[in-house]
This record gives structure tokens, sequence and C-alpha cells, in this order.
């Protein structure tokens, strides 16, 4: 066997490639790479809104510490029936002091407290997002798989 390359002047692709002046158009490259950039477009953009997600949930649960008003039950009762009330703020108009007193008491009968704790109901949200988000990711993936062998199918 000779190591010697031979360049013919006409082949059989010879007339094809001078009407489309292209040899990856006659082997339908622009095709497959126009289909491999539409799925990595896909990929990356499964990826971000993933991504974005996943940090809006870390965020809120990493905010989920803040401060809370707590109001004891039998107050708390009487309050939503309208026989008791907090008493308004002397320093700043339209707000409310912690002192709650019975409609027509002069004396204090309890007061609301105010602690430092983690609000459940956005850590709550947050998990529920983030298993969300990995439910989709898991029917996204099977979805593309069912795609590739539709269209494997078809060709």
């Amino acid at each position: 066997m000779s190591n010697e390359l031979v360049v013919k002047k006409h082949t059989p692709l010879s007339p094809k490639l001078k009407e489309d002046k292209d040899l990856l158009a006659y082997y339908e490259i622009p095709e497959l790479m126009d289909e491999i950039s539409k799925r990595n477009k896909i990929d990356l953009l499964n990826c971000l809104a993933c991504a974005a997600t996943t940090l809006d949930s870390v965020n809120q649960a990493s905010h989920a510490e803040g401060f809370f008003v707590h109001v004891p039950e039998g107050l708390r009762k009487l309050i939503n029936e309208g026989k008791a009330h907090f008493d308004n703020s002397s320093k700043t108009p339209g707000e409310l002091s912690p002192n709650i007193r019975l409609n027509g008491s002069k004396t204090i009968n309890g007061q609301a407290t105010i602690y430092k704790g983690i609000d459940t109901q956005k850590l709550t949200g947050s998990l529920s997002n983030l298993a969300m988000m990995a439910m989709m990711q898991g029917i996204m993936a099977k979805l593309d798989n069912i795609g590739e062998m539709t269209e494997d199918i078809l060709q």
C-alpha cells in the first residue's frame, strides 16, 4: 500500500458541491450543530432556572430569623372578641404599646412579649420550593429522554 495521497479532480460529490458551495451542508453538519446548540441553550436555561430557585430558597432560609410578638392565649381571645385592647403608644401616634387592658379598666392586665426566633413558614416554603425544583428536574430529564427516543424512532 502506498503512503501517497491521491487527489482527484472530480468525485461524485463535485456536482453537489458546485451547487451548494458548502461541503458541511452536504453532510447536514449545520443542522446537527443547530440541534446541539439548541439542546445546550435549553440545558443552560434549565440550569439557570434551577439555580435561581435554589438561591431564592437559600436566601429565604437564611433570612428566616426575626422578631415575633407573642400575646398570651387568654388575652388574645379577649382582644379578638373586642373585650380587651392594646394601649396606644404615647411616643409614636398610630402605634401600640405592648400593654393590654380590658375595656373600661385602668389597670394593665397583661403584656405582649417580643422574642427572636425562626419563621417556620419561610423555612418550610424554602424546603418546599427546593423539593418542587428537584421533582421538575426529574420530570424534565425524563421528557428529554422521551423526546430523544421519539426522534430516534422517527428517523
